[in-house]
């Protein structure tokens, strides 16, 4: 810190003194001082910062597993189930259909595609709306969890 410094004359010669605000400045410096980083200080800082990055991996963590519980999981099962019973299913629904309902729908091949993309569609809807839902829940949790922390 520089302190500005008045020339005045004593009995020995000249001799440099502090101005009344440097000499202010000093007291005001001397009895607040600024805090010194001291080890363990920083020690408390770097164990702060630890248990901080592990809520944060804790956090990501948790929402991973709330992602994979509410989006992944309920499409990789019904898949497989889609998988597994598509050909049963399919076999049970010719089985209840009158034999002219499926020479209808085997001349009507356009039809077919038709209902065959509309129907592929819909379940498109349906799990694109489950998985916006779950997502949207997320977000939602991550901003009530911000606030609460915020107002705490």
């Amino acid at each position: 810190m520089s302190v500005p410094l008045l020339l005045s004359t004593a009995a020995t010669g000249l001799a440099l003194q502090p101005s009344s605000a440097a000499r202010l400045a000093i007291l005001v410096h001397c009895r607040s001082p600024q805090p010194r980083l001291q080890t363990p200080y920083l020690s408390d800082r770097k164990d702060a910062a630890k248990r901080q990055l592990s809520r944060v991996v804790e956090t990501r963590a948790k929402v991973a597993q709330t992602t994979l519980a509410r989006v992944a999981l309920p499409t990789l099962l019904s898949t497989l189930l889609a998988y597994v019973y598509f050909d049963n299913l399919s076999l049970l629904i010719r089985s209840t259909l009158e034999d002219g309902t499926i020479r209808l729908v085997a001349r009507d091949e356009a039809q077919f595609i038709q209902n065959f993309l509309t129907s592929m569609g819909l379940l498109f809807t349906i799990l694109a709306g489950t998985a916006y839902t779950a997502l949207y829940r997320q977000q939602e949790d991550i901003y009530e969890a911000l606030y609460s922390e915020v107002l705490a």
